[in-house]
């Protein structure tokens, strides 16, 4: 570990994240319901990576841990119990009163890609058949804790960093110009750090990113961070066109499921304070409609290659080839 990112994780690791205030007043006016059950609390607290954060964080503090690991929020309720939860809505700060300007829009723009991230994990993890898809979608929501935890620190450098990216430099070059390493290894040695689930560390590209599990959460990370950008831009096109490619289905069929799982986020998550992608997707598909039908031309098409998304870190980012190459997946 160099130097510079073993600095920033020692000042990072003691720093909880924001949660978004929606959540607590809903997590507060639960808790004054004696029949609220551990379901209903997960099905309020899942989408919030802050909360999420910080009951897996105070799970792995407890004398008695589970010998078993626990992968997502839903199993993770049951064992820590109502007076965690109490304790969470008196020391978690809302995000919304904590930042301001660039660095409120900034993380909350973070929350949203990682909300939306996780219900098309989990989604594309039914869709596949596995035992577990709510592993994918806590795996999908906690990806970006680096980039979340320095919109606390450092918001002028993340700002310089996206600025680089605008002229024209890579995601990873630009991290590593501005902080001296990249966001993907703040992440593992963060999720290390925390003990997070081992999918959470597995999908960062680093190891494992060309098992099924990790290539799957790694895709909807890319997908939902594209597409926040633009639904018509071409790297989101060419994300979906490899997410057609992992899934076996034709291109049209996987533009088709990734718009139905986006209205189906913003479905989960309207009543949050997050940009929704929906709503460009709505406009992109207007605008499309709009315009008059192109010549078809008979130049074959190149194969597609992720960008710099935030799915690549030491090594290129996976290939349709590879994707093809991906055993099927096993059940969890």
């Amino acid at each position: 570990m160099s130097d510079a990112l073993n600095s920033w994780l020692t000042r990072l690791a003691n720093k909880p994240l924001p949660a978004l205030q929606r959540t607590l007043t809903r997590v507060r006016d639960l808790l004054n319901q004696p029949n609220a059950s551990h379901s209903t609390f997960a099905a309020v607290v899942q989408y919030d990576p802050g909360f999420s954060l910080y009951l897996f964080q105070q799970l792995n503090r407890q004398p008695n841990r589970p010998r078993e690991p626990i992968c997502n929020i839903h199993n993770a309720l049951p064992l820590i119990g109502m007076g965690l939860l109490e304790r969470a809505v008196m020391e978690l700060t809302p995000l919304e009163s904590q930042l301001k300007g660039p660095a409120r829009r900034g993380l909350l723009g973070c929350y949203s890609r990682a909300a939306h991230a996780a219900i098309y994990a989990e989604s594309i993890a039914q869709r596949q058949g596995q035992r577990h898809p709510k592993n994918f979608a806590t795996a999908a929501l906690l990806h970006e804790l680096a980039e979340m935890s320095l919109w606390l620190a450092a918001p002028e450098q993340l700002r310089d960093m996206e600025r680089a990216i605008s002229r024209g430099d890579g995601r990873e070059d630009a991290a590593l110009k501005t902080f001296g390493f990249t966001l993907e290894a703040l992440n593992l040695a963060l999720g290390g750090r925390w003990e997070l689930p081992e999918l959470v560390q597995e999908a960062q590209g680093l190891f494992n990113s060309f098992q099924p599990k990790a290539l799957s959460v790694m895709l909807c990370i890319a997908l939902a961070r594209s597409s926040a950008e633009s639904w018509s831009g071409e790297e989101t096109q060419e994300n979906i066109e490899l997410l057609g490619e992992f899934l076996n289905i034709p291109e049209a069929k996987a533009q088709a499921l990734s718009h139905q799982i986006a209205v189906a986020a913003a479905h989960e998550l309207y009543t949050l304070p997050l940009p929704l992608t929906a709503f460009s997707l709505a406009r992109a598909v207007a605008t499309a409609a709009s315009r008059p039908a192109k010549a078809q031309h008979s130049t074959p098409k190149q194969p597609p290659r992720l960008k710099q998304t935030g799915i690549k870190a030491t090594k290129p980012a996976p290939t349709p080839q590879a994707v093809k190459r991906a055993p099927p997946p096993a059940a969890p």
